[in-house]
């Protein structure tokens, strides 16, 4: 399931690369996620598919504080 997901986002980013122009601000709404009772560290991963696309982290603004179960 977890590696579905990420396969699923690697496609979105794809499709997204292709229609953003240079220099386009991209905002991603990211929460926590727990499989298993595992944490799966999403926004770090999310982050690395993005970068391997060539977008830049510039920021990371945490809205709130919580843990999937």
């Amino acid at each position: 399931m977890v590696h579905s997901y990420f396969q699923d986002m690697s496609l979105v980013f794809e499709g997204l690369a292709s229609h953003v122009t240079p220099g386009a601000t991209v905002a991603i709404d990211i929460g926590d996620s727990a499989y298993g009772g595992i944490r799966v560290p999403t926004d770090r991963l999310l982050t690395e598919l993005l970068e391997e696309r060539d977008f830049e982290l510039v920021d990371e603004v945490v809205l709130r504080r919580r843990l999937s179960r």
